[in-house]
């Protein structure tokens, strides 16, 4: 499998530590319909799970969705070069940092997450909003549409893992086999034997190559490992990447902007050129000199992209939060 290369690869990786000294994770309770749009990172309950949130700007709403290994710092880069125009809002998934420990469901999966999504609008007073994710929050996000069309404005999706579908696309399946045999496998079983270091071992060198462990600063290691339960609670799942079938995503009636990194994974690639020949109303952008983290590597360029997308669309405008 054509993985990227390293130098790429350690720049996605540290962007999380970049995004670690962003924010801080302060404030109080707030009540579940008021959101305070000053950049303060805020608890808030959704479907018995605890999930924190910030929100930053005015005018028409984005939520950001992160992916897995990470928090909502991955989005904040992005989020901070809209420039105001939108209310930006990020926020971490049940399972990540700095949310308290919940409960994990054995058949947890992006499904699961839709359902949190969707509760989080609502609460927030929020939907229909612009909706963008990257890799696992990508599936949630699309995910989040098919199941609740009325909240989601547009979706912007960052190389959702639609690994289902490989088997029928040309040379998707040896892919496919690549990524069960040297990742999912591999890092199931180390988890179910409780080795957690192991499992983390396995993953870097999957997606960053065989030094990753040795090469990567220690204080990112850290910034991945804080969000280690929420890498162990999808892949103890028996439902980890669910399938999508194509002819509900054909069906989708929601304007979509796929960003995609032109130097990204071989599943990457073919899932997202599946993706795009089967979306109705459908935009494409390639990040050049991306990978699967191009938003955390170029967030001038995603942003630049997400504003034009979005200021490009019919009148079907997102809520103001509250509204």
């Amino acid at each position: 499998m054509n993985h990227p290369p390293w130098r790429h690869a350690r720049r996605a990786l540290a962007g999380l530590l970049l995004l670690a000294a962003l924010v801080s994770c302060a404030g109080d309770e707030t009540p579940a319909d008021a959101l305070i749009a000053d950049g303060s990172l805020r608890p808030i309950t959704v479907n018995g799970a605890e999930l924190h949130y910030l929100a930053r700007g005015s005018g028409p709403a984005i939520v950001f969705v992160h992916g897995g290994l990470a928090d909502y710092r991955e989005w904040l880069p992005v989020m901070e070069r809209l420039n105001g125009r939108y209310t930006a809002i990020a926020y971490s998934r049940r399972h990540s940092h700095p949310n308290r420990p919940n409960p994990a469901r054995l058949d947890h999966s992006p499904w699961t997450e839709a359902e949190d999504l969707a509760a989080l609008i609502r609460e927030l007073g929020a939907g229909p909003l612009h909706v963008a994710g990257t890799s696992y929050g990508a599936f949630t996000a699309l995910c989040l549409a098919l199941r609740y069309p009325d909240l989601v404005a547009s979706l912007t999706v960052v190389e959702p893992p639609l690994v289902s579908w490989l088997p029928h696309i040309d040379g998707g399946q040896p892919v496919l086999d690549d990524f069960n045999d040297r990742l999912v496998v591999p890092v199931r079983a180390a988890f179910m034997a409780g080795d957690r270091d192991a499992a983390f071992a396995i993953t870097l060198r999957y997606f960053a190559g065989p030094d990753a462990m040795e090469q990567i600063p220690a204080d990112v290691r850290d910034s991945l490992r804080a969000n280690l339960h929420d890498w162990e609670v999808m892949f103890r799942s028996s439902d980890l990447l669910p399938d999508v079938p194509r002819a509900s995503l054909q069906d989708l009636r929601v304007p979509v902007l796929m960003l995609s990194g032109a130097e990204t994974y071989a599943l990457g690639r073919l899932v997202d050129g599946e993706l795009e020949r089967t979306l109705p109303d459908v935009r494409r952008s390639i990040i050049p000199g991306g990978t699967h983290d191009a938003c955390v590597e170029h967030p001038a360029m995603c942003a630049l992209e997400i504003g034009a997308f979005l200021d490009g669309l019919e009148p079907r405008s997102a809520a103001r939060p509250g509204a």
